[in-house]
């Protein structure tokens, strides 16, 4: 038994549209001694397009922090097993991004939803590699595919997260970047991925990276720096291409 701010509590923390939210809102409230929780109920099934942007943005960022691993794992320890491991849950966070944009709820069977909405990119992505061969070459190339499907989409993935930077018109640093987005994409305090997505913009000629200086604490004298980034519209990214 849950009162009823415990209840609204558990489940607001939910990032809408995600998993566990629709795990939450595919039951059946039963029982409830206040009449307004079953409105609350009915209200939470519904996903604007504000909760869509954040959440394809959080799949976003945990799928560079998964091309990351792949990378470790093939390049730095030449494991295939790892890197196929890391690989298959990059895929899924891609699914997630593919239903997400096709304004599709993400459900358990997500990578399914992915093949029926781009059957073209998961097919080979996923049902190939998985009844194919898995050395590295081949994990290399799946590896390959993957980070181009982000690079393609980077514009509406990351809109939030670039459009933040934009309308902030001057470099933002790391902390701060991350106290801005960590609550709304529910990311624990000390989660690097974040900046790692930030890191990959920056490879791809989306962001621009400078060093700013920061306060160790609030009483610090000494001033050190840390990674700092500003979007000038991505113009480094259109000459690459």
């Amino acid at each position: 038994m849950f009162s009823r701010s415990q209840f609204r509590r558990i489940h607001e923390r939910h990032l809408r549209g995600s998993v566990p939210h629709q795990v939450f809102t595919s039951g059946r409230l039963v029982y409830a001694r206040d009449e307004s929780l079953n409105e609350f109920f009915e209200n939470m099934a519904f996903v604007g397009e504000r909760d869509r942007v954040l959440l394809a943005l959080r799949f976003g960022v945990e799928a560079v922090g998964s091309l990351h691993d792949i990378e470790k794992a093939l390049y730095a320890h030449s494991d295939a097993v790892y890197a196929f491991i890391w690989l298959l849950e990059t895929i899924y966070f891609l699914a997630c991004i593919e239903t997400v944009v096709h304004g599709q709820p993400v459900q358990r069977e997500v990578i399914h939803q992915a093949l029926a909405c781009n059957p073209d990119v998961f097919k080979p992505l996923f049902i190939d590699l998985i009844g194919g061969k898995k050395d590295l070459q081949t994990l290399e190339q799946a590896l390959r595919r993957a980070d181009a499907y982000l690079e393609e989409r980077a514009l509406q993935i990351f809109e939030p997260l670039l459009s933040y930077l934009a309308e902030a018109g001057e470099v933002r640093g790391a902390s701060e970047i991350s106290r801005h987005f960590d609550e709304r994409l529910q990311l624990s305090s000390g989660d690097f991925r974040l900046i790692m997505a930030c890191e990959w913009l920056v490879a791809k000629g989306l962001l621009q990276k400078v060093c700013a200086p920061i306060k160790l604490t609030t009483k610090s004298r000494v001033l050190v720096d840390e990674p700092a980034y500003f979007y000038d519209g991505g113009t480094h990214h259109a000459e690459n291409n």
